[in-house]
């Protein structure tokens, strides 16, 4: 079992690999240049890194990438769909509704026909459009991995200690009267 883990742990540093390195202060992605029994060589943006496995966070792989055509799709309905129905509902939660007939053709013509229009338009016409979009962004796929030797846990992040403060708890009550 243990040689099973160290070989999949030395398997994800091969030369090639794309991988996104965290550091205890910064993060960096790049792809593997060389790999030794201490470390590796990160080819990255800003040029090239060479990291120490026991100065590394973490270590993650890419292991493919993923369009985002939902959250496209998502994104693009959502752009007309939430007006519409805002629209919709400013007569429906009109408490005079139906009382007046003038009121009520009103707000069928001008509010609800309109309301229900971008609705059908959002998830019709520009939620494909942001799937379309969405299809086209692609981002990373990332698998964590092991890597040899101790890591650097991460920097614990306390909240400023004030003397004069003290927590608290609050607690409210409403009631309703008719």
């Amino acid at each position: 079992m243990l040689a099973l883990a160290s070989a999949s742990g030395l398997e994800a540093q091969a030369v090639g690999d794309r991988v996104r390195a965290s550091l205890a202060d910064r993060t960096m992605v790049g792809e593997v240049t060389a790999v030794s029994e201490h470390g590796l060589q990160l080819g990255h943006e800003d040029g090239e890194s060479s990291l120490l496995f026991a100065d590394l966070v973490k270590l993650e792989r890419s292991v493919g990438r993923k369009s985002a055509w939902i959250e496209g799709y998502l994104v693009g309905a959502t752009l007309l769909v939430y007006p519409g129905i805002q629209l919709i509902r400013i007569c429906v939660d009109d408490p005079s509704m139906g009382d007046n007939a003038v009121l009520t053709i009103f707000c069928m013509i001008f509010l609800i026909a309109p309301g229900a229009t971008l609705v059908c338009a959002g998830v019709l016409v520009t939620g494909p459009i942001g799937a379309i979009v969405g299809a086209f962004i692609r981002t990373d796929v990332w698998e964590q991995v092991t890597v040899p030797g101790p890591q650097v846990p991460p920097p614990l992040l306390l909240p400023p200690v004030h003397s004069f403060e003290r927590p608290r708890l609050e607690l409210g009550l409403r009631i309703a009267v008719w």
